[in-house]
């Protein structure tokens, strides 16, 4: 999906007012509704101050939003992060920060104030976290967390396996046990991640 329009007919490069996302749904339900990490769901064109904001996550029913509205961004050094309707102004990222830490930990917030209002009420959180390009292709992959990694109170989280080292249609490998040894029954947890 591309922000910008290309010119074709048919190609909306946002989502139709006349779709219904599944957070607008089910926040007329009563659930409550969160979403953070990317939303390639708006046109370039509007992601300007001052342009409509129709296709925004909040606009889209979600309540609250913490993310990139761009396709592609920096782990490192994201461009523009956006809280809910606006820009989050940020002079200089801490040393080792790491945007998919700062979604986790903002994905935690939201759930947590949720909880500390109302402990019985439905929620949908929607996370999206951008793929790291390096690590799927294997260049420049570490063992561990880069030194100096942004931490927020929460404790160090392990970097996964890269999913081409796990077995066909495993969600994780079982650790501890080599591949080829493995039968097909045994390969895997199905259904966790």
């Amino acid at each position: 999906m591309a922000n910008a329009d290309p010119g074709f007919p048919g190609v909306r490069l946002e989502a139709g007012e006349d779709v219904a996302t599944l957070a607008e749904s089910l926040r007329a339900g009563g659930y409550a509704t969160y979403a953070v990490g990317k939303w390639h769901l708006a046109r370039d064109e509007n992601l300007a101050p001052g342009r409509p904001r129709n296709s925004w996550p909040v606009q889209r029913g979600f309540d609250r939003y913490y993310g990139s509205m761009e396709a592609l961004n920096s782990f490192f050094h994201p461009n523009q992060l956006v809280a809910d309707n606006s820009g989050v102004d940020i002079e200089r990222y801490p040393d080792g920060y790491y945007v998919t830490d700062d979604l986790t930990d903002r994905a935690i917030r939201m759930i947590t104030d949720l909880r500390a209002h109302d402990a019985n009420r439905p929620f949908l959180l929607y996370f999206l976290a951008h793929r790291d390009a390096r690590a799927a292709a294997g260049a420049g992959r570490r063992a561990g967390p880069p030194a100096g990694r942004y931490e927020s109170g929460w404790t160090r989280r392990a970097r996964p396996a890269s999913p081409g080292s796990w077995p066909k249609g495993c969600s994780r490998p079982v650790p501890g046990r080599p591949r080829a040894t493995r039968s097909p029954a045994s390969t895997c947890r199905r259904g966790r991640s």
